[in-house]
């Protein structure tokens, strides 16, 4: 077990955090800001890379500064956002993947939009002839080639390379198996390429040769934690997936986390010792739980909405961006001043 202990406490109380994660240590870092000593436990041996990503909506952002500004210092450091004005306000951008009931998903003609090219060698000249790859899975064989295709060219990339400056491509494909449960007892089991291929094969090209050039393949089971049993017992709280955990449709786990790290530690930096530590859990309860379960359901029904599966949008395009921008709206345009007011005022 690893051990991580402040040295600089000056409330006459200590916290103990088990599990150095964002919201381990985004609590840590505010409690340690309010002088009150911490020591966290963690089990595992190093901090790694786990899942597809983190999402940071406005919300998240908000909740860093008045946890610790370094905090938020880190974040505008290292967080990727989108490039270029076009796609400067863009959260999410949805695109049919393979034939819809409305026809719309079958609508679409790529044509010969080249993907890549390719030499083998010629047959009758002794020299390599070239291969070209298009996105309908067609190929056409010539001698030369000429790029023509304007400024986005795809033959310039056979010729210099991607000189985009993305390095990774991070691709999460959701599958919902309608009956099945999850048997194994890890969370992440090793896939194949063919096992994702069977799973997607139907879907447009476009997805399948993104599959296909995949380097790692693993499976994740999907869980998430919907209760209505409140996140302490005496002075033993639950905090970020622990108490709440979602599925990563509306990509807020990471954001419940950072939000309940700066409720919890505003909170037990208000009281004077031990004997208050429950009251401000309590209070704590009563803010944050039907927020976070509710953000337990938003992410199930965003889910359900993705995959053309809610009976009220179906696979209308314009109902489905109208269902899941209330659902953002709602998440990131929340007031947590006036949440830790109210808390606050709950204390006594």
């Amino acid at each position: 077990m690893n051990e991580i202990e402040d040295s600089h406490s000056r409330k006459p109380f200590r916290i103990a955090i088990v599990g150095g994660g964002l919201g381990g240590l985004a609590l840590a870092i505010g409690l340690i800001r309010h002088g009150i000593g911490v020591h966290i436990y963690e089990a595992a041996a190093t901090f790694s890379e786990i899942g597809a990503g983190v999402a940071f909506g406005p919300n998240s952002v908000r909740a860093l500064g008045p946890t610790d500004e370094s905090t938020l210092r880190g974040y505008k450091k290292h967080a990727t956002f989108n490039e270029g004005p076009k796609r400067q306000h863009t959260f999410l951008s949805l695109r049919y993947g393979m034939g819809s009931c409305n026809g719309n998903g079958k609508s679409f003609s790529f044509s010969k939009a080249l993907v890549s090219v390719g030499e083998f060698p010629g047959e009758e000249s002794g020299v390599n002839d070239v291969r070209l790859h298009f996105i309908d899975r067609s190929t056409a064989t010539a001698s030369a080639i000429v790029g023509c295709d304007s400024i986005k060219s795809k033959t310039r990339e056979a010729i210099l390379g991607n000189i985009e400056h993305g390095e990774f491509i991070n691709i999460v494909a959701v599958r919902r198996k309608n009956g099945a449960t999850w048997e194994d007892g890890q969370w992440v089991v090793p896939s194949t390429k063919d096992e994702m291929l069977r799973d997607f094969g139907s879907w447009h090209p476009a997805v399948t040769n993104l599959l296909s050039h995949s380097l790692a393949q693993e499976e994740w089971a999907l869980f998430d934690l919907q209760h209505s049993a409140k996140y302490y017992k005496g002075t033993v709280y639950l905090l970020g997936d622990s108490a709440h955990a979602s599925t990563p449709h509306i990509g807020a786990s990471a954001g419940m986390a950072m939000e309940d790290a700066f409720l919890l530690s505003s909170l037990a930096g208000a009281i004077r010792d031990q004997t208050e530590l429950e009251k401000a859990f309590r209070a704590f309860n009563a803010v944050r739980r039907p927020r976070t379960q509710t953000v337990v359901e938003y992410s199930m029904l965003s889910g359900f909405a993705y995959e053309f599966m809610k009976d009220d949008v179906g696979d209308d395009f314009s109902r489905l961006q109208a269902d899941i921008s209330a659902r953002f709206e709602w998440l990131w345009h929340e007031d947590l001043e006036a949440q830790l007011l109210k808390a606050r005022k709950l204390m006594g």
